[in-house]
């Protein structure tokens, strides 16, 4: 899936993977993103870093689509959400990883996904690589 972004872009810098980590344990899911980080590193450099949904103060959205009529930056809630943002857009790559709990991803998840949905409507998301990962089992 990179293999021709690596071999083009690579000869430069490392690639900058950003993992969102939605499970509050270093388990399943935890060992399914260095998996993917093995595989990557086989090909090229990469620069990796995590974030741990658990160690980020991420409150729940509102449901009152301020981001959406007006902007992100008038969001009523005051939290870690703009320093995620950043990093994702700073980011190559960017991997959200969560266990299946109950059909569904993560309450961690769920939460950075309501806090973060703004961004899923807009054409500057499109193109960027993205890999979602929800080990089962």
């Amino acid at each position: 899936m990179y293999e021709s972004y690596l071999h083009s872009s690579m000869e430069e810098r490392p690639l900058k993977v950003l993992v969102i980590m939605g499970s509050a344990r270093k388990a399943n899911t935890y060992r399914a993103a260095e998996r993917i980080r093995e595989i990557l590193e086989e090909s090229a450099p990469v620069d990796w870093e995590y974030v741990m949904l658990k160690d980020v103060g991420l409150e729940q959205c509102r449901g009152c689509y301020t981001c959406f009529d007006r902007g992100e930056e008038f969001c009523p809630i005051k939290d870690d959400s703009a320093l995620l943002e950043e990093k994702m857009h700073a980011a190559d790559g960017v991997i959200f990883a969560t266990p299946v709990y109950g059909f569904q991803v993560s309450g961690l998840m769920k939460v950075f996904i309501d806090r973060h949905s703004y961004i899923f409507h807009r054409p500057g998301s499109s193109g960027r690589r993205r890999c979602f990962s929800r080990p089962s089992g």
